[in-house]
């Protein structure tokens, strides 16, 4: 269900599948924020 590139381009879930899970509350959206987007806020 993930997509992830080899070389390492692209990691997680795309943006629109993130946004659905913020939209049905889902705790599973900070998880794959944070899997996507951790490395650009944490370094």
């Amino acid at each position: 269900m993930m997509n992830i590139s080899l070389k390492g381009k692209e990691q997680g879930m795309k943006d629109d599948r993130i946004v659905d899970l913020y939209w049905i509350r889902s705790e599973d959206a900070i998880t794959e924020t944070s899997i996507k987007y951790g490395k650009y806020c944490y370094g």
